[in-house]
This record gives C-alpha cells, structure tokens and sequence, in this order.
C-alpha cells in the first residue's frame, strides 16, 4: 500500500509542477517567450561536444517494464512467505 501511496504522491507533485510550468508559460508576454526561446537555443547549442547522441530507449523500456512487473513484498532482502 506504501508503494501506491507513494506512487500517487510522486504523480501528484509532478503533474502540479507541469501545470505550474504551463501556468507560467502561458502568462508570458511574447518579448517574454522570444527571450526563453532565445535562451533555450543557447543552451541547446551548448550540446555541440562532438559526441554522438546516445540511445537510452533500451533502458526506458527496461524501466517502464519494471514498474509495471507486479511486485512481492521483501522483508530482509528475501521474499516473505504467505502466514499459515
């Protein structure tokens, strides 16, 4: 139940902070959103470090599958075992 809990908690606190990004966003004035887009395309150009981009989809994917793997409880590093 903690897992859930906390899983719900952690969306909440992400989707507030998006919806306070997109609040913000959409109160710009259009100088504003010239300038964060002129900034952001500075540093976009910051990743010019002559390295290839890397391909992190495998490990997304891996993380994705993880959480949706059901889960057992784990006391002390082992599985528990059901009370009889």
């Amino acid at each position: 139940m903690s897992d859930l809990a906390a899983d719900a908690i952690e969306r909440f606190a992400r989707d507030r902070f998006w919806d306070e990004v997109g609040r913000a966003y959409t109160a710009m004035t259009p100088s504003q959103r010239r300038e964060y887009r002129r900034e952001t395309a500075t540093w976009d150009g910051t990743l010019a470090d002559g390295l290839k981009d890397e391909d992190w989809e495998e490990e997304r994917r891996a993380g994705a599958s993880a959480k949706t793997a059901p889960r057992g409880r784990v006391v002390d590093r082992r599985r528990s075992r059901p009370r009889a």
